[in-house]
């Protein structure tokens, strides 16, 4: 059974905040991606139980998505930790999303903080144009996380 929580302005700043991985899924019903990427989420949440999956419906509060700087969807935020670690504004496979999962449950989160402090190495997750993901730290002279072409 998919468990995916509902989140709006009143419980996403606690969710995101909690220990562990947690997957937003910024949506609406009218974008025919968004639909196509809530299937494929709904799927991967019951086969990893340990990582938290929510949905935030944009078409309900775009003053919220707006917020956190969502001007497309769908958009995967990932958190580990309270800490963002990836940002995608598209669709992304169920692969790449699965191979995500595992990388952010192996990052050092010491290093990532250290990074996100502008301190230390950089968190990098770049899709190569074979469809394969590639996760790494970059060093601290990096300009910082590389999104993929969308």
């Amino acid at each position: 059974m998919p468990v995916i929580t509902k989140l709006d302005r009143s419980n996403i700043d606690a969710y995101v905040a909690q220990p562990g991985i947690a997957l937003l899924n910024w949506g609406g019903p009218r974008a025919p991606q968004s639909s196509m990427f809530d299937a494929a989420f709904r799927d991967l949440s019951e086969h990893y139980p340990e990582v938290h999956f929510a949905a935030v419906d944009t078409s309900k509060d775009s003053e919220l998505a707006a917020s956190w700087a969502v001007a497309h969807t769908p958009e995967l935020m990932a958190y580990r930790d309270g800490t963002l670690v990836f940002d995608y504004p598209g669709v992304l496979p169920v692969p790449a999303v699965e191979t995500l999962i595992d990388a952010i449950g192996s990052l050092n989160m010491d290093e990532v903080r250290r990074g996100v402090d502008g301190h230390g190495p950089r968190l990098h997750i770049v899709m190569q144009p074979t469809g394969s993901v590639a996760f790494a730290l970059g060093g601290n002279n990096d300009q910082g996380p590389t999104r993929p072409p969308g």
